[in-house]
């Protein structure tokens, strides 16, 4: 589903933030990725999304280059999924609607009220019942959750969330998670997490990442990521 071939990746002229990254991702896959600050971690999902562009090598979505259609991505600030000032309701019509030039609102009927109602009954977090509500006045966790909700609304085949708790009490980290890995276990859609929380890497995801200086240093999957402890990794990309 998702291939990068030799990728290298740098902000202007500087050197390499990403050097010679070789990663593979299946349908339906989830991948953890940690390391120190400047590792590239953030670089990485932000070339993926076309959001920045390689130096050299190649990303590959469904075997095409530069098709970000189908990419979906949860930043670390639950602002800058959402818009503070749109209730919920007009927050997923701005989803559904997203990359067409007419404004949602004349589009929310009944029957599409129900669908946001529904997708949004199935985070069990209330926002069924907020519909009215502008974001801003969300808890963190409900806005990242209505964030993670807009993101995945509409047919996507990768879903990337950049460091989606760091800006979130522990108890709202845990439920985005939790609803991060439902949602792609019931969907299909590939999910790549960039991540802080060592618990949270080895606890979601089939494969670990560890990135160092750009490069992928270490790969952990079924048993060995499970046995993993957060010492151990920590010592894995400090070293």
């Amino acid at each position: 589903m998702l291939r990068l071939e030799g990728v290298g990746v740098a902000y202007g002229k500087s050197a390499e933030v990403l050097r010679n990254l070789n990663l593979s991702l299946s349908a339906g896959e989830f991948l953890s990725v940690v390391g120190p600050n400047g590792s590239g971690k953030s670089t990485l999902l932000k070339a993926i999304a076309g959001a920045i562009p390689v130096r050299r090598g190649r990303i590959l979505i469904d075997g095409k280059e530069n098709d970000f259609r189908s990419v979906s991505y949860v930043f670390q600030d639950p602002a800058m999924g959402t818009v503070g000032n749109f209730t919920v309701l007009e927050n997923m019509a701005l989803a559904w609607r997203r990359g067409e030039r007419r404004f949602p609102v004349p589009f929310l009927n009944g029957r599409r009220r129900k669908i946001f109602r529904d997708r949004l009954a199935d985070l069990a977090m209330g926002l069924e019942e907020r519909l009215a509500t502008p974001a801003r006045a969300l808890s963190g966790g409900q806005r990242q959750a209505l964030a993670l909700a807009m993101a995945v609304l509409r047919d996507s085949r990768l879903l990337l969330l950049d460091e989606a708790t760091a800006a979130l009490d522990p108890r709202s980290a845990e439920r985005i998670m939790a609803l991060a890995n439902r949602i792609v276990r019931e969907s299909g859609r590939a999910c790549i997490a960039v991540t802080h929380s060592l618990q949270q890497a080895i606890a979601y995801g089939d494969r670990l990442l560890v990135l160092r200086n750009g490069i992928a240093v270490a790969q952990f999957a079924g048993e060995e990521k499970s046995r993993l402890s957060a010492g151990e990794l920590f010592a894995r990309y400090e070293s």
